[in-house]
């Protein structure tokens, strides 16, 4: 698995890769993003992954460290609010609340009640961006 990463890191070190929830445990704010344009900019690939280790959209066989693997609140939080922290604008973005931009998505599916390793083939059926559909499937 990975094993271009591996050849880059060793083995021992790629063994802790991406300690999410070791670093999340520890209290340390923990942001995950798409890397585009290295990855894929879609994030429910990347969240299904933090949640199942398992890479859905490259075909590598096993995990990457499952005892790292965080729950889909988690993910969410890490996508969303997390960053809004990280940058300072906690208060406009990150979460739907009064006063903040109205900026979400919409899926055609509930995160919360299908299997994590059906996240990534949920779809977006409209995107809002402060207050205005800019996307409605």
């Amino acid at each position: 698995m990975h094993d271009n990463h591996v050849q880059a890191v060793g083995e021992e070190r790629f063994k802790t890769w991406f300690p999410t929830k070791t670093l999340m445990a520890q209290g340390i704010p923990v942001a995950l993003a798409t890397d585009a344009p290295v990855a894929d900019y879609y994030p429910l690939p990347h969240i299904e992954t933090a949640i199942t280790r398992v890479n859905p959209v490259d075909g590598s066989p096993g995990s990457l460290a499952p005892e790292e693997a965080i729950s889909l609140e988690e993910a969410i939080k890490a996508y969303t609010i997390t960053p809004a922290y990280i940058l300072g604008w906690e208060n406009k973005i990150g979460s739907i609340e009064e006063g903040k931009y109205a900026d979400m998505v919409i899926l055609d599916n509930n995160l919360f009640e299908i299997e994590p390793s059906e996240i990534s083939e949920v779809k977006i059926f409209k995107t809002i961006f402060e207050g205005e559909v800019v996307y409605d499937r």
